[in-house]
């Protein structure tokens, strides 16, 4: 369980930067 959360947080950790690099036009 603790595995699933980990990659869970990762992936949305990940989704954050993209949107923000979207936001800055990078």
């Amino acid at each position: 369980m603790l595995q699933s959360l980990r990659s869970g947080s990762l992936c949305e950790f990940r989704r954050a930067l993209l949107f923000v690099h979207g936001r800055l036009g990078l």
